[in-house]
């Protein structure tokens, strides 16, 4: 067999992000909202969910590289995007029996950098919902304005770290995490493992505390974002970029 190295990117010192990668995982058939095709493609304000997102971390993070997974309907989300955008797409071909976690995973591999940002492909928010993310310790976006659903998995912190995700709790993951150093390794650790493919994303946040990783909890006064789950919330979408003008 064929030995296929792999020479790490030069990254310029002076450019923080350079060292960054965003993973985005939309490979789910999204089951409430199949009819619509894959949720990433939906249409909000005149663009769809992904496009929207990717306009808006190339602004936030110029430097980085952007990995899409993709699984449902993989071809129309290449076609729509592969020649507008400075993206790499991995497919996951095992979208129907896995979980996010695996779709993360797919990225990792496909990634060179020490920092990944991962940002879940359903999500319309504004830049202020993603910026300020870089830095030397791990973060987790929580939404503590009632912006996500009430059954959305929850975090538990204290002011300076979180302790735990679980559902039922009052505030909420906003679906976004910043992971480097000691937490990057954790969460690939247990990504990689064939016994997590059905995992979801928070399962192995949760594994990274466990192991003793430490997650800061990001919250933002004037939050926007919302998790295209119905079709109520393709509305609740549009009215964040009427008000927004993003």
């Amino acid at each position: 067999m064929a030995v296929r190295h792999i020479s790490p990117a030069t990254i310029p010192k002076n450019q923080e992000d350079s060292r960054m990668t965003v993973i985005i995982p939309a490979a789910g058939m999204g089951r409430r909202m199949k009819s619509y095709g894959p949720k990433c493609l939906i249409d909000v304000g005149g663009t769809s969910i992904i496009e929207r997102q990717i306009r808006i971390i190339v602004s936030a993070y110029p430097n980085s590289e952007i990995v899409l997974v993709s699984g449902f309907h993989a071809n129309q989300i290449r076609d729509k995007l592969k020649k507008k955008y400075p993206i790499r797409i991995v497919n996951n071909h095992k979208y129907e029996e896995t979980n996010v976690l695996y779709s993360i995973s797919l990225g990792l591999q496909a990634s060179v950098r020490n920092k990944v940002l991962i940002v879940y492909g359903d999500l319309v928010f504004d830049k202020g919902a993603i910026g300020g993310f870089l830095g030397s310790e791990s973060k987790v976006l929580v939404d503590h304005q009632d912006k996500f659903n009430e059954k959305e998995v929850g975090v538990l912190h204290n002011g300076n770290e979180v302790t735990n995700f679980s559902y039922g709790l009052e505030k909420k993951w906003g679906q976004i995490a910043f992971l480097c150093g000691r937490e990057l390794q954790f969460f690939e650790d247990i990504a990689n493992k064939e016994a997590t493919e059905k995992w979801f994303g928070y399962e192995a946040l949760n594994h990274v505390l466990n192991e003793g990783g430490k997650l800061i909890p990001v919250e933002k006064d004037g939050l926007s974002i919302v998790d295209v789950d119905s079709v109520r919330d393709i509305e609740k979408a549009r009215q964040i970029i009427l008000s927004k003008g993003v």
